[in-house]
């Protein structure tokens, strides 16, 4: 029941966003627009000349707004994530293996004692570095409010990892 619950809380939450939250949101003003282009904002695209409600309605609010050379940039964007695995230098593993092995007679001892113990783990010769970087996922570019450009960048980021 509980995973039910779960469920859908989150249905409702999805539900809430995208562009038929903001087109609810928005109703008397895309009532007036033309049926191809209330297709568009449903499905998510939008045109050159679509303006930045149509835009907003479309695709939500832009994750970093710019001006460049006097127009306005939206950007969307989305995080991209790794990790990178790192061989631990040999006093630091040697180090551990010497903690593990300790941890394990006391277990094994324990063991045969009787006493619940827990087993360790066995250390890992590797560290792990997560790392984040910003990956551009739509540009729009307004000129006197319209849209002049709109692209879509296959690899194009904003930042490095880190």
């Amino acid at each position: 029941m509980k995973q039910l619950a779960l469920s859908l809380g989150l249905l409702a939450l999805v539900a809430c966003g995208g562009p038929k939250a903001r087109i609810k949101d928005n109703q008397a003003i895309f009532d007036t627009y033309p049926p191809d282009v209330q297709a568009m904002i449903k499905s998510g695209q939008i045109a050159q000349g679509f303006d930045q409600t149509q835009v907003y309605m479309a695709l939500g609010a832009p994750e970093k707004k710019e001006m460049r050379d006097g127009q306005d940039v939206w950007l969307y964007t989305v995080g991209v994530k790794r990790t990178l695995k790192h061989e631990k230098g040999a006093v630091e593993f040697e180090n551990e293996q010497m903690k593990y092995e300790r941890a394990l007679a006391e277990y094994n001892q324990a063991k045969a004692e009787g006493r619940v113990a827990v087993e360790p783990a066995k250390p890992d010769p590797y560290s792990y570095e997560n790392q984040h970087r910003t990956k551009l996922r739509q540009e729009v570019v307004f000129v006197s409010g319209k849209v002049a450009t709109a692209r879509n960048p296959q690899d194009e980021y904003l930042d490095e990892w880190h």
